[in-house]
């Protein structure tokens, strides 16, 4: 009898054309959804900061960004799995420019706590 060691390695998922388009476009409609979110939860992080100074109310509100902010980060790494190599680069780049803001949120509360 093989033991659990014995296992081969699970085979490596090879998309089609058809089911590579699906998953990006689905991805892409999560990265829009989470970045859309982003901005919402930043507009109420900031509304909380100017009329509700309260630590624990800014804390609690960061720390549902920076959930929401790491689940951008890791759909943003399955779609630069799912690229080829000049056009990931080119999608980095463009999620880059769109997440400046959500850096300086980052930073920001990184620095006053």
């Amino acid at each position: 009898m093989s033991g659990a060691d014995d296992d081969p390695e699970p085979r490596q998922r090879t998309l089609t054309e058809k089911g590579l388009r699906y998953e990006l476009d689905v991805r892409d409609k999560e990265r829009r959804h989470l970045i859309h979110n982003l901005n919402n939860l930043s507009t109420s992080l900031s509304d909380t900061l100017k009329y509700e100074p309260n630590p624990e109310a800014v804390k609690s509100r960061y720390t549902i960004w920076l959930s929401a902010y790491e689940q951008l980060l890791s759909v943003q790494e399955k779609v630069q799995g799912l690229l080829v190599l000049e056009t990931a680069k080119h999608d980095h780049e463009l999620f880059e420019r769109q997440s400046v803001d959500f850096l300086t949120v980052e930073q920001w509360f990184i620095s006053t706590c």
